[in-house]
């Protein structure tokens, strides 16, 4: 059971079945494939899913190493976990990276030669902040959707080609859009971000709450509350 972060409403309980560490592991190793002397940081507390998943329970899953990070994050902390342990692969949120990149020279200051990605999540990356990190810290950054009813369900990743504006495309979930009748719209038209709940990531349901299971499943999707369109390459774009 994971709680969500409580942005929207008060924070709701999720519960997950095993077959989630299987389905989620297995989607982000296809989407960034791990290497031998992979060590992974995620910045974010381990009461959230997105770090649960990225810090703790995908590298075990796949066989890497999951550098922890003491205390909370900060510009200085984050790039210091990654100089102490080699950290190769970095998960954060587009705020942190502005802060690390709005600290002149504070890539001069740590060992951050073992950095082979970054992922980004929460919010939109700018692009002037994805080309200036590669500029400064010598490594790409890779955007990524999820919610905590699954965990990463969009990306881009080393191995597809990126879109400006775009998220990226589905690993392991089956994304479609939909209109307020749970239409399906055909591709660039802009509607309701949904995603096929057969997919074995997804959640069982709200702790003791059916109604808001009900509402957020319907018809054999989870329906978010987000609108985006997806081009007939199946880039997402939200």
């Amino acid at each position: 059971i994971v709680f969500t972060s409580g942005t929207t409403g008060r924070p709701k309980g999720i519960v997950h079945a095993h077959r989630w560490l299987e389905a989620l592991g297995d989607s982000n190793r296809v989407r960034v494939p791990p290497k031998d002397n992979d060590v992974v940081l995620a910045t974010g507390e381990w009461s959230f899913i997105s770090a649960l998943g990225h810090n703790v329970l995908f590298p075990l899953r796949n066989g890497t190493i999951g550098s922890v990070m003491e205390d909370r994050a900060s510009p200085e902390r984050i790039l210091q976990t990654i100089a102490r342990d080699r950290v190769t692969l970095l998960h954060s949120v587009a705020t942190l990276y502005r802060r690390i990149l709005g600290t002149p020279g504070i890539e001069k200051r740590f060992d951050l030669s073992s950095l082979r990605g970054a992922n980004s999540t929460g919010e939109p990356l700018e692009e002037s902040v994805r080309n200036e990190w590669q500029a400064r810290i010598g490594c790409p950054i890779w955007e990524h959707y999820g919610i905590s009813e699954a965990q990463m369900v969009i990306g881009d990743g080393p191995g597809i080609e990126k879109r400006a504006g775009s998220t990226g495309k589905t690993w392991g979930a089956r994304a479609t859009i939909l209109d307020e009748n749970l239409e399906i719209l055909p591709p660039e038209f802009t509607g309701t971000l949904a995603f096929g709940i057969d997919y074995p990531g997804f959640f069982l349901g709200y702790l003791g709450d059916q109604a808001q299971t009900r509402a957020a499943v319907r018809e054999n999707y989870f329906v978010t509350s987000d609108l985006a369109r997806i081009d007939k390459d199946g880039y997402v774009y939200i």
